[in-house]
């Protein structure tokens, strides 16, 4: 075991010398300064774990010393020696940082035990840091793992999402953003036939790592599904298939889904509790599609109904989540959907790409002036001209 370090402070040289040598005799590492200035050196460059510190030194007295040591973070362990007994004496070096006192003439016996209950009570101090230490490394790298797995699991989550592209006689695009890590919306791009597109928006209850659970559940069962041509089989499959274990977990999901046509411009839809779907007139004005049916997971068989419409050319249709415009509900007049509606009118672009985003960006910035934090998705086509 590496010796302790000691480091006597005193100007005088035989009682240096006597410290010296007890010190040494029982086993400590000494070095000596026999002025202040030379003293606060050896303790800042040194490496002290003890300073035995005369007050009554030449160039630096001894309260000074301790006093710039603490100033400079150094809190290695000081017995103050000195002929100085007074009470304020004793006082001011406590004051300046000195953890110890003891006033000459002393004994030697009680000064080395003094300094051995010193650097036991240090060395338990330090021990206890670098436990701390030690745990505190342990926990960041517990949490950086968990950050790298939930960023590879947000990563996952991300590829399960519908990609945009281009579809017979449409413009696609889509765009979402999580309050937390992951999340609870989704949406998926579908092909039930050739000429015809499905657009699937969802909305799980909650956030988190629970919500994008079930939106990886319910990837799966979109791929699954032989029945993507009818919106109202569509969810009722899904449905049948997540019902217990959403009644399991308390939670449950709304859908909207839309199957267009892009060369005629039908559309056939179904809506299981979801927000209106918008249909924006390349002319003016917005319809809105609503609700068909209870949501998912609400009940064992899904009674929901069917609804259509038809797109002119350079129409679109937008499915959303409540995320959009729920906090603007809070801070602008009237409700918040109509909050989105107008915006979306307002923000409308020639690419739609383009329109989507400038819709999600002014959602986020509502967003981060309200209470009310969620997930955002929307989906969004236009039936390109004939």
């Amino acid at each position: 075991m590496t010796a302790s370090k000691v480091l006597i402070i005193e100007d005088d040289a035989t009682m240096r010398r006597a410290l010296r040598d007890n010190f040494e005799f029982k086993g400590y590492s000494v070095t000596t300064a026999d002025d202040g200035e030379e003293g606060l050196q050896a303790a800042l460059h040194g490496g002290p774990d003890l300073i035995l510190l005369d007050i009554m030194l030449p160039k630096l007295n001894g309260y000074e010393v301790c006093r710039r040591l603490r100033s400079e973070g150094v809190d290695t362990p000081v017995i103050m020696v000195t002929a100085k007994g007074q009470e304020p004496d004793l006082l001011l070096g406590l004051e300046v940082g000195a953890d110890d006192y003891v006033t000459k003439p002393f004994s030697i016996e009680e000064l080395l035990a003094r300094a051995e209950a010193l650097l036991r009570r240090d060395l338990t101090a330090r021990q206890k840091v670098r436990e701390h230490e030690e745990r505190l490394r342990a926990f960041v790298e517990q949490v950086r793992t968990r950050e790298r797995d939930l960023e590879r699991a947000r990563q996952f989550q991300e590829s399960l999402m519908g990609r945009p592209s281009p579809r017979p006689g449409l413009a696609v695009a889509a765009a979402h953003r999580f309050c937390d890590t992951m999340g609870g919306d989704f949406y998926d791009i579908l092909e039930p036939e050739p000429q015809k597109t499905g657009f699937l928006l969802a909305d799980v209850s909650g956030h988190g790592v629970n919500a994008a659970l079930v939106a990886g559940m319910l990837k799966v069962q979109v791929a699954a599904s032989e029945c993507a041509d009818d919106p109202c089989r569509f969810l009722q499959q899904i449905n049948a298939h997540l019902f217990h274990v959403l009644a399991d977990t308390g939670q449950f999901l709304t859908a909207a889904y839309a199957v267009v046509c892009g060369e005629t411009g039908d559309v056939q839809y179904a809506n299981a509790g979801h927000n209106p779907i918008l249909l924006v007139r390349a002319e003016s004005g917005i319809e809105e599609f609503n609700s068909t049916g209870p949501p998912v997971g609400m009940l064992d068989e899904l009674p929901i109904e069917s609804g259509s419409f038809a797109m002119a050319p350079e129409d679109a249709i937008w499915l959303y989540t409540d995320g959009l415009f729920e906090p603007a509900g809070l801070t602008k007049p009237g409700s918040g959907r109509k909050w989105l509606t107008d915006m979306i009118c307002r923000a409308r672009r020639d690419k739609l790409d383009e329109w989507v985003e400038a819709v999600l960006a002014q959602s986020q910035r509502s967003a981060e002036r309200s209470a009310i934090d969620d997930d955002m998705a929307v989906l969004a086509a236009v039936r390109l001209p004939e």
